[in-house]
């Protein structure tokens, strides 16, 4: 009998983190919220969950930098990634109409992204710190003139009705999500054709330039890097690498094996198949 999986997200249930946990399991998992992304890590550090389903990175607002740095500072290895596209909804109490709406609550970057509607309907948005927990606040206050940006699963969830749709300013938004567990797995049956990697260098005239060339080298394609700082080496930098390629094959690793011999400091965070995004 197959295990069921407990994979944790951040957040609290009709979060889009859930909605794209649901999307792209289907079945045969226990969704595992937590408030914030230190915890998910620290409980799958303990083995109280399974899995972890985090963003890494939004389509117009850019990196979700503080779970890449947990990834990085765990050490744990991505096995998957989703991209899901959001479709922000607003949501209020049954008995309210559009033209009702004088206040709403989400999530600053929420917010920010349906500012057109807002200001086309003359809607104040207040800031809060989850677009779920916006609509839970909504659902127990009742009030008369608020609503919610959140995502559609939050209507059942929460006894909201949607008053609008995709109310967003651009329908282009997607969000990526890793999926990852404690430690490295041996190769996957399915073919992975995608690493990500880190890497600290030394402080030395041309360390990047040498590790970027070494790359080119082997003529593998580098599709993102990221620098990041190291929270205890002020102005020192962390540098994160997405590559086409899969990472037990000899070419990579005879690349890895060079790479150990320039940089100070290397792992490697993932290897799994490209997601593709939704339609």
């Amino acid at each position: 009998m197959t295990k069921i999986k407990r994979i944790g997200f951040q957040g609290i249930e009709g979060a889009y983190g859930h909605q794209a946990l649901i999307n792209f399991m289907n079945s045969n998992f226990t969704s595992c919220p937590f408030p914030t992304s230190q915890d998910l890590f620290h409980a799958l550090e303990k083995n109280e969950i399974d899995l972890g389903f985090i963003p890494v990175e939004n389509s117009i607002v850019g990196n979700v930098s503080i779970n890449t740095d947990l990834l990085y500072q765990y050490g744990f290895y991505a096995i998957a990634e989703h991209f899901h596209k959001i479709s922000h909804c607003l949501l209020a109490p049954p008995f309210l109409k559009l033209e009702n709406i004088k206040k709403v609550y989400s999530h600053p970057i929420a917010l920010a992204q349906c500012d057109l509607f807002l200001k086309k309907h003359h809607i104040l948005g207040i800031p809060d710190y989850d677009t779920a927990g916006a609509a839970k606040k909504i659902s127990q206050e009742a009030t008369k003139d608020s609503a919610a940006i959140c995502s559609e699963i939050c209507g059942p969830l929460y006894s909201l009705k949607i008053l609008s749709k995709d109310i967003q300013n651009t329908y282009v938004n997607y969000t990526r999500f890793l999926m990852f567990k404690k430690s490295l797995v041996k190769k996957n049956e399915e073919v992975e054709d995608k690493v990500i990697l880190a890497f600290e260098t030394e402080h030395k005239s041309g360390a990047l330039l040498r590790v970027l060339q070494t790359f080119g080298s082997f003529r593998l394609n580098l599709t993102k890097i990221e620098s990041r700082p190291k929270p205890d080496d002020p102005f020192s930098y962390i540098f994160f690498l997405e590559l086409d390629g899969e990472l037990h094959d000899p070419v990579y690793q005879e690349c890895l094996s060079i790479l150990k011999t320039q940089v100070a400091k290397i792992k490697i965070l993932g290897s799994f198949k490209k997601g593709l995004l939704p339609s």
